[in-house]
């Protein structure tokens, strides 16, 4: 009797397990449709009130706030948008389309009530007003003159922040690209710390497994060498940038899918002006020959630029100063790091500002980043040795309770606005519309206590604190259903244990006694 029970409840606990793990079902009233639209207006990326073609909703307009930012799960979307005055009387009637995962809607100076008519699928994650236009993202220009090729979305702050509203300042065009990750968490916080800083064209996300690998190892889970390095070459080619900037070779603290993105871009430079390397690319863009390529930390034909000069395009805060800010917006990966793992200042082994010209067809006279190719190139951008440093503020969660996550300085070279406070919102559900789950990916890489910068395919983001049946998006932590199966399964798996334990101990004995006999 005892091992039949035992048996029992082992399988109970596999079968709460396995239900644990099956996708979930999809929500089946309209109602839970209309009560996860409370999600967007929770400031979390990670949470989403998922839509359907027909589905919509009104809310006011804040007084003062002309601008709606709306953060979707997905790129691309549709929607009929339509204003109101204060009388109800409708002011203007639009069709909506873009296909980048933010969209910024202008509204009438009279218009005190929107009113959206979603004509897709998608989900909607936040959204936002402001005073100021945001966000409004321009699609890859023709040509660029620098390309800042990162690793991971906040690698590009830490190791070459200061370099973007340095240029971006000067009149240059600077555009970034990210080798690993595609989480929706990180990827809205690289765009709001781009924004920041003054970029202003949609960043490319090759979107490679974040994985803490040996190149070797990324190789291979990556696709192949020849796969990997034509995507390079690709990107290269379809940005045609004058001069390109990456990690150091040695992966700084020795990542290893940083040093693999060195050691791509550094081959990748080489064949994408060759069009008989990767003839496809070469067909739909044309070969393209860099000018110069600078590696952080470089030992050879070294450069340092000077993040101490003010710069008019950001009310004078030096390029130390906005990257600071632009850092900040990285708040989930703030989190994991240790505080040696910020914008690395002038004279540390990371320095921010220390790079070295690996590669040249304007010759190595290196004056300056741009000597060679713009003669009207200013020469106050560079400086043989300069002392800066920023403080870097509490990381959130883990410093002194109640402290400020706000920098001592903000740089603006576009005005910062905060949302106002939540507006009322009238859901307008569609009977039929229903919300299906998403599956979330699964980590597959561990972290290491090496380097804390980074994570695995899925970043950690902030619990949700919401009621209901809230989503969690790609990046947020399981649902709280799912942990109280995982408890119930692991006690009963004990409990099982325990019986059997008890069941065969006695058995044992009566075999010795009946031997002694």
């Amino acid at each position: 009797m005892k091992r039949t029970l035992s048996f029992f409840i082992m399988c109970l606990g596999c079968m709460l397990i396995m239900c644990a793990f099956a996708p979930s079902e999809a929500l089946a009233h309209p109602e839970d449709n209309i009560s996860n639209i409370s999600n967007i207006y929770d400031k979390k990326i990670s949470t989403y009130w998922k839509f359907r073609n027909g589905d919509s909703f009104e809310t006011e307009i804040p007084q003062g706030k002309r601008y709606m930012l709306l953060r979707f799960r997905l790129s691309g979307f549709s929607a009929r948008v339509t204003t109101f005055d204060s009388n109800g009387e409708k002011l203007t009637e639009r069709n909506h389309s873009g296909d980048k995962p933010a969209y910024c809607l202008t509204m009438p100076e009279r218009a005190k009530k929107v009113h959206i008519e979603f004509l897709c699928q998608n989900a909607l994650c936040r959204a936002d007003f402001y005073a100021e236009p945001t966000h409004e993202w321009k699609d890859a220009p023709q040509s660029t003159d620098i390309l800042l090729i990162s690793t991971h979305q906040d690698d590009e702050e830490i190791f070459m922040g200061g370099l973007m509203p340095l240029f971006i300042d000067s009149g240059k065009t600077v555009t970034v690209a990210y080798t690993a990750g595609k989480n929706r968490v990180r990827m809205d916080e690289a765009l709001e710390g781009l924004w920041r800083v003054g970029v202003r064209h949609y960043p490319d996300f090759l979107g490679f497994r974040d994985l803490y690998e040996k190149p070797s190892v990324l190789e291979q889970k990556w696709g192949g060498k020849e796969y990997i390095l034509g995507r390079f070459v690709e990107l290269i080619r379809r940005r045609r940038p004058q001069i390109v900037v990456t990690h150091d070779f040695n992966g700084e603290y020795g990542h290893g899918a940083h040093r693999f993105t060195a050691s791509l871009v550094d081959e990748a430079v080489l064949a994408a002006a060759d069009p008989s390397r990767y003839p496809e690319s070469a067909e739909q863009y044309g070969a393209w020959s860099v000018k110069k390529l600078y590696i952080h930390l470089y030992g050879k034909n070294q450069i340092r630029l000077n993040y101490a000069k003010p710069l008019a395009a950001f009310e004078n805060k030096n390029a130390a100063e906005v990257a600071m800010h632009g850092y900040l917006a990285h708040v989930s990966q703030r989190k994991n790091q240790d505080k040696r793992f910020r914008l690395a200042i002038s004279g540390e082994k990371w320095d921010n500002s220390l790079f070295g010209l690996r590669y040249s067809t304007v010759g190595y006279n290196n004056k300056g980043f741009f000597s060679g190719i713009d003669e009207n190139y200013d020469s106050s951008l560079t400086a043989e040795s300069i002392t800066w440093s920023v403080e870097l503020p509490p990381r959130p969660g883990r410093d002194k309770p109640g402290t400020s996550e706000t920098p001592t300085v903000t740089p603006a070279a576009t005005p910062t606005v905060t949302p106002a406070a939540t507006p009322a919102v009238t859901p307008i559900a569609t009977p039929t519309a229903t919300i299906t789950a998403t599956p979330t990916a699964t980590p597959t890489a561990a972290l290491s206590a090496a380097a804390p910068t980074e994570t695995a395919e899925e970043a950690p983001s902030p619990t949700p604190e919401v009621s209901g049946t809230a989503k969690q998006d790609d990046g947020g932590t399981e649902s709280d259903g799912r942990v109280v199966l995982y408890a119930v399964a692991a006690m009963l798996l004990a409990a099982a244990g325990a019986i059997a334990l008890l069941v065969r101990k006695p058995h044992k004995k009566s075999k010795k006694k009946s031997r002694k006999k």
